[in-house]
Parts: structure tokens; C-alpha cells; sequence
């Protein structure tokens, strides 16, 4: 990468802020400054190398997935041909029409599933299979109901994968209800909770085992509006705590919004990436606000729905 153009390129930078532009252009899907090169910038003290920029903690390209067809009825392809890259500590929402592979594709990250073509990795390692790295959270939450809300919790990390990792199983679990915001209720069985409660419990099952990556399919999207917006201020409060990296698939433009670093959004199937859009917005964000609204409108844009 030459001088001039890195130079150019941070200047832009600084006009767009001082100016009080947002930043919703699209990401590049292969970051300029990557981990094989290095950019030269311009500094009081002179030039110097810059760090080159990790790896990504997700990386995805050319992803395929398709059914056979029975009988007469040609082959149904979900996916065609995604490439993404996911930093560590990444909130990442996917975006998109129903039924246009979102959930697929967390499901094949998740390792339930083969893709049909491209290649699929987390840290550099092919997925291969499920494993203690990459948890999934579903809609409906799947809670024993014979189990308490602390041997819930505690049950992932009695599993023979996880075995030996943790020294305390009881003493996690109580951290865990307590940052879920559960205190008091780790003798409780699911039926005695509401549905928020009983997702908060949800989540503090899939943080036990300390995975790297969170996968959550529209988590929220069977809980009534207020739970719904609670649980978007908790899950940025976990998140935050955790600094854990999440995918999170939404159909609400706003929720995506408030809560993601970058929203994916995908077109109608065959899936591929309409957009990358950067969410370049300080935290906490506010419904109301000018600026959620007009990123919001962008992605319905892009989306080609109203608000």
C-alpha cells in the first residue's frame, strides 16, 4: 500500500468527523491493512510501520449451501456464495427477508451442518463440528424443565467436552445469574419465570462454558415489546461485560441498529451479502435519535421496506 494513499485516506477520516458525518458506507470484505501487509503512515516523529491488523476471529468465503430437489423439483439453494470476516469482540447483526439463510448460516458456524461449497473457520481452524467455542441461543428457549435455573446453567459445564475446566461450577453459575441480572431466583424452576427471565437464563447457559462466539437466532423475537427492549439494554450490558464475539440474527432494523458494531444485511435466496454497513455510533444508542433513524432508514433502503 502506498504512502499517499494511507495518508489520503486517514485525512478523509478526520473531515468526515469534523464535519459530523456518519459513517454508513459498506465494509470491504477484505480489510485493506490486513495480517500480510502493513501500511506506512505519517507522524510527527516520522514514518513508521503500523500494527498489522489481526486476524479474524470468523472467516467465511464462498459459502454455498444447497438442498437436492425431490423428485421432479430442481435443487433449493439457501446460500450463494457468502464471504465474511468477523473480528474478536465483534457484535455483528445479520439482517434480511425471511427465509434467506441468516439462520443457516449461523447454524452451519455453529457446526450443525455441511455447507455445500467454500470454506468456513474460526481462529484458522475449519469447522468441523459443534464444539465448546461457538454456543448457539435459539428463539424458544430449551431449558430442562426438571432442572433448577443454576443446574441449568451449570449443565454445559458438567459435559464431558468441558470437563476439568472449571473448578466450580456452582460458584460460575452465581456469577452468571448475577449478570444476567437473575439474583434470587437460582433455585427456581423455568415454569416459575417469565419469558425474559427465562431467556436471561437462556444466556447465562451458553456464557458457562465460555465460549468465544455467541450465536443467537432472533433471540428476542418471541418476547412482548417491553421484555424485548430490556433485554436489547441487557445484552449490550453482557456483551460489554464479556467482550464476547456475537452474531445475531434480527428481522427489527432498530434492534439491529442499537445493538451491532455492523449489520449484515442479505438478499432475498439464494442468499449473498447486499451490504456491509458500519455502525459508527457511540453506545448507548436511543431509538429516537437522529442518527439511529437514518441508519435505520438506510437499511430498510437496502431492504426495500418502510419504517
Amino acid at each position: 500500500m502506498r504512502v499517499e494513499e494511507t495518508t489520503e485516506q486517514l485525512i478523509t477520516i478526520r473531515i468526515d468527523r469534523a464535519k459530523g458525518q456518519m459513517n454508513i458506507s459498506p465494509l470491504a470484505l477484505n480489510d485493506r491493512v490486513t495480517s500480510k501487509t502493513s501500511s506506512m503512515v505519517n507522524t510527527q516523529a516520522g514514518l513508521r510501520t503500523a500494527n498489522p491488523m489481526p486476524p479474524p476471529r470468523i472467516h467465511i468465503k464462498g459459502l454455498r449451501l444447497e438442498y437436492p430437489g425431490a423428485g421432479a423439483r430442481p435443487p433449493l439453494t439457501v446460500l450463494g456464495g457468502i464471504d465474511l470476516d468477523v473480528r474478536a469482540g465483534e457484535f455483528v447483526c445479520l439482517i434480511g427477508p425471511s427465509g434467506c439463510g441468516k439462520s443457516s448460516l449461523i447454524t452451519l458456524l455453529a457446526g450443525y451442518g455441511k455447507p455445500t461449497a467454500g470454506t468456513l473457520s474460526v481462529d484458522g481452524v475449519k469447522v468441523e463440528g459443534p464444539a465448546p467455542d461457538r454456543v448457539m441461543v435459539f428463539q424458544q428457549p430449551s431449558l430442562f424443565p426438571w432442572y433448577t435455573v443454576r443446574a441449568n446453567i451449570t449443565f454445559g459445564m458438567k459435559l464431558k467436552a468441558n470437563r476439568g475446566r472449571f473448578s466450580d461450577s456452582g460458584a460460575r453459575a452465581d456469577e452468571l445469574i448475577q449478570l444476567v441480572g437473575l439474583n434470587g431466583f437460582g433455585d427456581h424452576l423455568p415454569n416459575e419465570l417469565s419469558g425474559g427471565m427465562r431467556q436471561r437464563v437462556e444466556i447465562a447457559r451458553a456464557l458457562a462454558v465460555d465460549p468465544a462466539i455467541l450465536l443467537m437466532d432472533e433471540p428476542f423475537g418471541a418476547l412482548d415489546a417491553l421484555t424485548r427492549l430490556t433485554l436489547q439494554r441487557e445484552m449490550l450490558r453482557i456483551w460489554q461485560a464479556t467482550s464476547k464475539t456475537v452474531l445475531f440474527v434480527t428481522h427489527d432494523i432498530v434492534e439491529a441498529v442499537l445493538l451491532a458494531d455492523s449489520i449484515v444485511v442479505f438478499s432475498p435466496r439464494p442468499a449473498t451479502i447486499r451490504e456491509r454497513v458500519k455502525i459508527d455510533l457511540p453506545r448507548p444508542r436511543h431509538r429516537d435519535s437522529a442518527e439511529v433513524g437514518r441508519v435505520a432508514r438506510h437499511i430498510a433502503d437496502l431492504l426495500e421496506v418502510s419504517l
